[in-house]
């Protein structure tokens, strides 16, 4: 008898709990945002001084503000949402028409980027702070796609777990870099693309909702591939991915 009222109220507790699903998946990622925050925002000012790969991305962000013809190796997207955060600061680029950089072999550059550091607007930081908010981004998809992949709400909180504390992830997401970028849409790519292979047959959705999903995974794929050309990995899992699941799109 002892044993059935527990087992009852257990299954009530449990019905509950799916019942309110929605609002422990809230929870979490209401904390994952929290951590994440702090680990990314905290102290990004800095070192204020270039680090790292800033010497090129900040360059190249400043080259859009100045319209400084040049060509990278990669795609522009994330440089372009740069720039854009860029143009809304009290930032000036200098005239690229001087002469000083050019000399018998070409263009030889500016310095003009080591301004955002050494101006009393120290323009760097709220370009450090785009990116970092597109790092916490990337905690909550990562959540997102893992609940996407496995259904486990356990297993998500180890993958998000992973993502929010990894240091080069954290460290990637608050210097001018553009791999922040590059694991946002990968990791959001990767989710819908599962996801959309789940709605026809879990969640009874229409097939007009599946290609609306089907949509935003080529978005995500398209945005991966405009930040980096590595992303071309990312194509072929996705493709790989659907092509094995299409007895499964049928149903």
């Amino acid at each position: 008898r002892d044993r059935s009222t527990w087992g009852d109220h257990f299954g009530t507790l449990q019905s509950m709990l799916s019942r309110f699903s929605w609002v422990i998946d809230l929870a979490i990622v209401s904390a994952v945002v929290a951590v994440a925050v702090q680990t990314r925002f905290k102290d990004i000012e800095n070192p204020r001084n270039i680090v790292f790969d800033e010497t090129h991305f900040a360059k190249f962000v400043t080259w859009y503000g100045s319209q400084h013809y040049f060509v990278d190796i990669h795609p522009p997207l994330a440089k372009l949402i740069l720039a854009a955060v860029l143009s809304h600061t009290p930032f000036n680029a200098g005239n690229e028409t001087n002469p000083r950089w050019w000399t018998t072999e070409g263009f030889i550059g500016n310095k003009d980027f080591e301004l955002l550091y050494t101006n009393d607007e120290m323009a760097y930081i709220p370009l450090r702070q785009a990116v970092a908010f597109v790092g916490v981004l990337s905690c909550v998809a990562m959540y997102f796609t893992a609940r996407c992949v496995c259904s486990s709400r356990w297993a998500a909180v180890v993958a998000v777990t992973l993502v929010t504390f990894d240091n080069l992830v954290v460290l990637q997401s608050r210097l001018i870099l553009t791999d922040a970028f590059l694991v946002l849409f990968v990791i959001l790519s990767i989710g819908f693309s599962f996801l959309c292979t789940q709605l026809p047959t879990s969640s009874g959705f229409p097939p007009r909702r599946t290609i609306l999903i089907w949509a935003f995974t080529g978005i995500c794929l398209g945005c991966a591939l405009s930040v980096k050309l590595t992303a071309l990995g990312t194509f072929a899992f996705v493709g790989i991915h659907q092509v094995r699941l299409l007895p499964v799109l049928r149903k």
